[in-house]
């Protein structure tokens, strides 16, 4: 009769056979082996509202005149004015080159300040920039001093006359734009009261 401890012994052996030859088979028999399945760290994630992006230039086919009004200060010379919208296009600031005031425009209230400047000096070619809109889509070109042109993308698609604007003849003066292209400035002398002054055009 079998010991006890021979039965022990040749369970064991028996056990641990059984298993070497379970692990050289599996190579053999491709039999799948379950993964350990590792823990995910969790990392911490951040949300931010989604901003809309700022547009820079509107889509804009037509213009009507929005205000006009005096300006004391301009001279009636060519290109002496121009005008400087802001971005929110709330503000234009309007100056002449040659020492003339420097002016802010309220477009809602359509209030005129002046901004206590005796004598600024502003350069010359910075007035170049108000010609045309952030990205060139719009520029406003005065023609011959009788008539300003809208241009949209390389066509003129619309033509005030000095008439259409209330300008005597042949003196149109300076023409800026908004960079959106919403709003146009217009310099020029007033046929209504013989004065320097401004058109505001707004385009939809």
């Amino acid at each position: 009769m079998a010991e006890a401890k021979d039965v022990v012994v040749n369970v064991l052996t028996s056990t641990i056979t059984t298993l070497v030859i379970i692990f050289l088979l599996i190579p053999m028999l491709k039999i799948p082996v379950p993964a350990v399945k590792e823990t995910e760290t969790v990392k911490e994630k951040y949300y931010y509202p989604y901003v809309m992006p700022v547009q820079l230039e509107g889509d804009y086919s037509t213009w009507t005149i929005y205000d006009s009004f005096d300006d004391l200060d301009a001279s009636n010379l060519d290109y002496r004015q121009f005008a400087v919208v802001n971005r929110e296009e709330t503000k234009i600031l309007i100056m002449d080159v040659y020492g003339g005031k420097i002016k802010a425009y309220d477009i809602a209230s359509k209030a005129l300040t002046d901004l206590g400047f005796t004598t600024p000096i502003i350069n010359y070619g910075i007035d170049q920039y108000a010609y045309w809109s952030a990205y060139g889509t719009y520029m406003v070109v005065v023609d011959a001093h009788n008539e300003a042109k809208i241009i949209k993308n390389g066509a003129v698609i619309k033509t005030f006359s000095y008439t259409d604007l209330g300008f005597t003849s042949g003196n149109i003066r300076s023409a800026s734009i908004s960079p959106k292209g919403k709003y146009i400035a217009i310099s020029g002398l007033r046929s209504a009261t013989g004065n320097p002054g401004w058109v505001v055009l707004v385009g939809s």
